[in-house]
């Protein structure tokens, strides 16, 4: 592989990596009117479990319709792989725990979250005159932490945490 083409192909991981970054920034900000632009591509197709938006303006509707019921969310990525890249597109999946608390008052630092999701993310990428866009989204749910954690807890620690909720 030739220097350019070295350095093109990191800069474009790199870009990537940004826009799910972004991704995640932007729904955490509940502003879905910048998300869907700057993340997806005009024609986008995205499932989300089985729910199918085409386009720009019916993802912003249906991420939009979520956004007054949270007081504050916290979107963190991992476990991204980029498995293939080339000129204009990449497949890329990626791994995103969406914590969540409803719209109350009395949201503090140690309050338990009212609803945590774990989903896969497998996006095809696009190349667009934006720069790199989501053309198609498959998210597929992995699992709820709030049972991951009643599974996993020491029933002391776990009837603690139940109790603070």
């Amino acid at each position: 592989m030739a220097i350019d083409e070295l350095t093109w192909s990191v800069e474009s991981e790199r870009q990537i990596v940004r826009l799910l970054t972004r991704y995640c920034r932007l729904l955490d900000a509940g502003d879905m009117h910048a998300l869907v632009p700057e993340i997806f591509s005009v024609d986008a197709i995205a499932d989300y479990q089985g729910t199918i938006k085409t386009g720009r303006d019916e993802i912003e509707a249906y991420l939009q319709q979520y956004v007054p019921g949270y007081r504050l969310t916290s979107h963190l990525l991992s476990n991204v792989w980029i498995a293939t890249c080339d000129e204009n597109r990449a497949e890329v999946t990626s791994m995103l725990t969406a914590w969540h608390w409803w719209d109350q008052e009395d949201v503090d630092a140690g309050r338990k979250t009212n609803f945590t999701q774990v989903v896969q993310n497998t996006d095809t990428m696009e190349l667009t005159s934006e720069g790199w866009r989501i053309k198609k989204r498959h998210t597929q749910g992995v699992g709820s932490l709030s049972a991951l954690a009643d599974a996993i807890l020491p029933p002391a620690l776990n009837a603690k945490a139940t109790a603070q909720a």
